[in-house]
């Protein structure tokens, strides 16, 4: 069993989502028309871009490498992160999972100590899906990224023609599950007949919640396991 995530995380999470999906994706946008993101330290941000930019987020600051030079402010409004990555505000229609772009000058409720724990949980994610992924019977399958839509690590593997592709991944929580989790979301679930896996509530997979792990290797049997069963389907 794990201690309760830090004072602030879902705040903190969701201000962090904020700055990813109205920040992030356009500062990457406009050089590469990508909008995934990766793990780094401390925090997350995006890969080094085909014009040398570059910009992360670190703990509870904002960096932006542009032209050889390196800018770092604190993470204050949403706004001041905009200015900082020379992007606009550009609000779309709010979607499950997906903040909305809210008060641009409302302060960011950013805590340190749950920044750091979302950082350690993408890195986490990172870690054991490379690994899941190395896998011989995972390899038929897409890049591991940090999707900025659900704000999560996650690939998916195995053939959806005959019914075992899946996405894998780990959240940072939702509206539905409000802690973090690792799950793993069959795309034609009812081709699994070992159902007590299945135990997720707010979408049609299975979950392992912050809760209730232990540690790296119960995540890392997890995700195998619902693999495993989703590979031996005939």
């Amino acid at each position: 069993m794990r201690p309760p995530c830090p004072p602030g995380y879902v705040d903190t999470r969701d201000a962090l989502h904020r700055v990813a999906r109205f920040g992030l994706v356009p500062f990457r946008w406009r050089v590469d028309d990508e909008t995934w993101i990766e793990p780094s330290p401390g925090g997350f941000g995006t890969p080094m871009l085909a014009d040398g930019s570059r910009a992360r987020v670190e703990g509870v600051e904002l960096s932006v490498e542009t032209d050889g030079a390196r800018s770092v402010e604190p993470l204050t409004t949403l706004r001041s992160a905009l200015a900082l990555l020379g992007v606009e505000a550009v609000s779309t229609l709010e979607q499950p999972d997906i903040p909305g772009i809210g008060d641009l000058e409302q302060p960011l409720a950013v805590e340190p100590m749950a920044a750091a724990f979302l950082a350690d949980w993408f890195a986490l994610g990172w870690d054991v899906l490379g690994e899941l992924r190395s896998d011989v019977a995972s390899t038929d399958g897409g890049e591991l990224r940090l999707w900025t839509h659900h704000f999560d690590p996650a690939f998916e593997c195995l053939s959806e023609a005959e019914g075992r592709r899946a996405t894998y991944g780990l959240s940072p929580g939702d509206r539905g599950v409000r802690e973090p989790y690792a799950y793993v979301a069959p795309w034609a679930p009812d081709r699994v007949s070992e159902r007590e896996l299945w135990n997720a509530t707010t979408f049609r997979g299975a979950i392992l919640p912050w809760s209730q792990l232990g540690g790296r290797d119960d995540v890392l049997a997890f995700l195998r396991r619902g693999r495993d069963l989703l590979a031996s389907i005939g």
